[in-house]
C-alpha cells in the first residue's frame, strides 16, 4: 500500500488534488507534507502549483524542501503537476532538465492565453501511466507557459493549442503534467492511480 505525501507549500489547488488523491487510493494514506525529513514517510510524492512560479520556488526554498524532493526522487517517484512542474525546471530548482518559457512565444499564432479547459493528451505508446486511458483522452488545462525539454524522450504526451508542445514529461522518477488532473473528470483520476501504482519502469 503506498503512502501518498502531498507537498503543502500553501499554494495551488490543494484541496482538490487530496481529495482526488484520496479517491483513487485505495485506502492508502495520504498526508500533507511540509517538512523534508516528512517524506522519509512516503511511497510517492505529488508537487501540485497554480498561481505565480516565483512563490512557489520561493517556499519550496524555505521549507528546505529542493534537495529532499532531489534525493527522494533517485529512488521513488515524484508527479509535479502544472507550477509545480515548472519549479523543478531551470528557472526554479533546476532538478530536471528543462525551461519553462511562454505559449506561442514568437507571437507566429493567433491563439488565445491562457490556454484554458479541455484539449487532447496524445500520448506515448506502452507507458503504464497511460493504462486504461484512451488514446488522445481529454484533459483538463488552465496555463500559460509551457515546459520545453532537452530531448524528446522524455516526453510522455504532448497537445496542441496553437503549437505543439509537451503536456507530460519524464526524467529519471520525476513525472510532470501540465494539465490538472484534480480536475480531469475520470482520465485524471485514472492517471493519479496509475502514478500511485507506478514502480518507476516503462
Amino acid at each position: 500500500m503506498s503512502r501518498i505525501a502531498l507537498i503543502d507549500h500553501g499554494l495551488g489547488n490543494l484541496q482538490a488534488v487530496e481529495k482526488a488523491l484520496t479517491k483513487v487510493a485505495a485506502g492508502a494514506p495520504v498526508f500533507l507534507c511540509h517538512q523534508p525529513e516528512e517524506l522519509s514517510r512516503a511511497d510517492c510524492v505529488v508537487l501540485p502549483g497554480t498561481g505565480q512560479l516565483a512563490a512557489c520556488v520561493s517556499e519550496l526554498d524555505r521549507l528546505g524542501l529542493a534537495e529532499a524532493l532531489s534525493e527522494f526522487a533517485t529512488q521513488r517517484p515524484v508527479l509535479a503537476i502544472n507550477i509545480g512542474l515548472h519549479a523543478l525546471c531551470y528557472e526554479g530548482l533546476n532538478l530536471i532538465p528543462a525551461r519553462v518559457q511562454p505559449l506561442n512565444d514568437d507571437g507566429a499564432q493567433d491563439i488565445r492565453l491562457p490556454h484554458l479547459g479541455w484539449n487532447r493528451v496524445h500520448q506515448r505508446d506502452g507507458h503504464p501511466l497511460w493504462d486504461g486511458i484512451a488514446k488522445d483522452a481529454h484533459f483538463y488545462f488552465a496555463h500559460r507557459n509551457q515546459v520545453v525539454v532537452e530531448s524528446d524522450d522524455k516526453i510522455l504526451g504532448h497537445t496542441r493549442h496553437g503549437e505543439r508542445f509537451a503536456s507530460t514529461i519524464r526524467h529519471g522518477l520525476f513525472v510532470g503534467v501540465q494539465f490538472q488532473p484534480e480536475t480531469s473528470s475520470m482520465n485524471g483520476l485514472k492517471f493519479l492511480a496509475n502514478f500511485i501504482s507506478w514502480d518507476g519502469r516503462e
